[in-house]
């Protein structure tokens, strides 16, 4: 008899105790669900946004993508840009060195001959030698305009002008033409 009531004390203990391992699984579960969503909240991500996940992979593929193409663009644009000023640099560098070569050349020579310039050469030559011999201040003379072409508001304005000469010209001739042909018409008839 005594182990009956054991068992059943035992039992209702066991019970008594199940009973509240379940109230604290329970309230456990409930924790830690409540801080899963505190943590997805931070992260920006809620449950009732789970359904819309579709559209926002979508969305960020297309902001990357953007994103990607907008960097292509600017080293694109920067390769431009470094092409230019290259260009530009190359074709100060070769104004300069091909209007100082000729003065570098005249002057060692000057240097090397023995005899005066007027008694070596003649009047054109000697024109000639004075004319090369300043050949140094034609880089100044160039890089406004080598500048001026490498900025495109200035060369679209030249062209333009020119081809408004040009064509003005073009136009006057063929006008001219046409009324020589209709003056040639008239007298024949």
């Amino acid at each position: 008899m005594n182990t009956n009531t054991i068992n059943s004390t035992d039992i209702e203990n066991k019970v008594h105790e199940t009973s509240l391992s379940k109230e604290k699984v329970a309230s456990l579960n409930n924790k830690i669900e409540i801080s899963s969503q505190a943590n997805q909240e931070q992260k920006g991500f809620y449950t009732s946004d789970l359904s819309d996940s579709d559209s926002d992979t979508r969305g960020t593929k297309l902001k990357k993508k953007r994103s990607i193409l907008h960097r292509r663009r600017k080293i694109r644009e920067q390769y431009i840009h470094l092409r230019k000023y290259t260009l530009l640099m190359l074709s100060v560098s070769m104004a300069f060195v091909l209007s100082f070569l000729p003065y570098l050349g005249l002057m060692t020579w000057r240097t090397l001959a023995r005899k005066y310039e007027r008694e070596i050469l003649s009047k054109v030559e000697l024109i000639l030698f004075n004319i090369f011999l300043r050949s140094w201040m034609l880089s100044s003379v160039l890089n406004p305009i080598i500048y001026g072409f490498f900025n495109a508001d200035f060369s679209s304005f030249v062209c333009g002008r020119l081809r408004r000469i040009l064509c003005s010209a073009c136009v006057k001739e063929q006008s001219d033409f046409e009324n020589d042909t209709r003056k040639e018409s008239s007298h024949t008839l």
